[in-house]
């Protein structure tokens, strides 16, 4: 992750089970805050590992959730 004033950038990657020294990046993004705080942003898998939610706090206070496929 990155941090700056304006926003928090951050990459996901996967790991194949059977090689896991290979890196495959699935996404790069960022959450455009500035409420730098803990756990902005947090991420979270889902309970069958194919998803990642990443929740951004938003300047009006607001979380937005993105759900990215890993598998």
């Amino acid at each position: 992750m990155a941090f700056t004033s304006d926003w928090v950038a951050y990459d996901i990657y996967t790991n194949p089970r059977w090689f896991p020294l290979v890196k495959r990046e699935v996404m790069e993004d960022r959450c455009f805050t500035s409420a730098i705080v803990e756990g902005n942003p947090s991420f979270r898998t889902s309970t069958d590992g194919k998803t990642v939610i990443v929740s951004c706090r938003q300047e009006d206070g607001k979380v937005e959730d993105k759900t990215i496929q890993v598998h």
